[in-house]
C-alpha cells in the first residue's frame, strides 16, 4: 500500500509541476490547448475519485483551480 501511495504521490508532483512550467507557454498560445488540457485533468479527476483515490483527486482538482486561474488572470488579447 505505502509504494502505490508513494507512486501516485511522484506522479502528481512530477504533473504540478510539468503543469506549472508549461502553463505560460500555453496562455501565449491563446489558451485552446489549456483547455484541452484542463479537460483532461477533468477526466483523471473523475477517474481517480471512481478508483477511490480521493487525494489524487484533490491534487488534480487544485491543479485545475490553479489553472482555471491563470486563464482569469490572462488579458485578452
Amino acid at each position: 500500500v505505502k509504494a502505490v501511495r508513494d507512486t501516485i504521490r511522484s506522479e502528481a508532483a512530477r504533473q504540478e509541476k510539468m503543469t506549472k512550467d508549461i502553463a505560460p507557454a500555453l496562455l501565449a498560445g491563446g489558451g485552446e490547448l489549456l483547455e484541452d488540457i484542463l479537460s483532461a485533468l477533468e477526466t483523471d479527476t473523475r477517474e481517480a475519485a471512481e478508483r477511490l483515490e480521493f487525494e489524487r483527486a484533490a491534487q488534480l482538482r487544485d491543479e485545475i483551480n490553479e489553472l482555471r486561474q491563470m486563464l482569469a488572470d490572462e488579458p485578452a488579447p
